[in-house]
């Protein structure tokens, strides 16, 4: 799902970053989730990981959420999202315009 230079990018990204297994993580422009997958397994987070982005196929496969252990929001990331303050403990993006 990801390519090794999106792997790349999210290890130089993340190195130095301590997650605990209880943070709540926020994908703003997931795509495919791929990103949001690599973070969840690499910390080893047992909480939930919420990917937004506009309609994308795997937004309709509940399936696929749950094999990634994400859940998938269909949010405009330009207009004002509907979390509460503090909800995250860490929120990236990446090729987001």
């Amino acid at each position: 799902m990801l390519k090794q230079s999106d792997i790349d990018l999210f290890t130089y990204a993340f190195e130095g970053i301590c997650l605990p297994e209880n943070a709540v993580v926020l994908d703003v422009g997931c795509q495919h989730a791929g990103g949001l997958k690599w973070i969840k397994e690499k910390y080893n987070l047992t909480s939930e990981c919420i990917g937004i982005d506009k309609k994308g196929k795997n937004f309709e496969d509940a399936e696929t959420q749950k094999a990634l252990g994400v859940s998938l929001l269909e949010m405009n990331a330009s207009e004002p999202l509907s979390f509460a303050d503090n909800t995250f403990d860490l929120i990236f993006h990446k090729d987001t315009i």
